[in-house]
């Protein structure tokens, strides 16, 4: 069974184990260390209680002002590790709005349904 390679480590890994290189102690350290920095997949970083009473205030409004887009971006950029600048494009705020929305889900299932 094939081991899933999760970041860059896992990639120099798989190849020096290719070439005949054993990995010893040090190499498989690096190799959880370079995982960590260039994962190829990004996780999903947490949510403060202030950013969960946040996203249930705007879940469902149809108008956001100015405050709350700037929050909107900020939030999205520390969760999703992104450097988006704010902008006033619907769109795009809607689906960042809903993609916070999912972390919420995913973390908190159990009260999704609160207001």
């Amino acid at each position: 069974m094939k081991n899933k390679i999760e970041g860059i480590g896992d990639v120099v890994k798989t190849i020096t184990n290719a070439l005949g290189i054993e990995t010893c102690d040090a190499c498989e350290e690096r190799r959880k260390k370079w995982n960590e920095m260039f994962p190829f997949t990004k996780q999903a970083g947490e949510l403060s209680e202030n950013d969960i009473a946040f996203l249930k205030r705007i879940r469902f409004l149809n108008t956001i002002g100015s405050e709350d887009i700037n929050y909107i971006f900020d939030l999205h950029n520390r969760v999703f590790n992104r450097r988006a600048k704010p902008c006033h494009c619907s769109g795009i705020i809607i689906e960042m709005r809903d993609k916070l929305w999912n972390v919420y889900i995913a973390n908190h299932s159990k009260n999704i349904d609160e207001n």
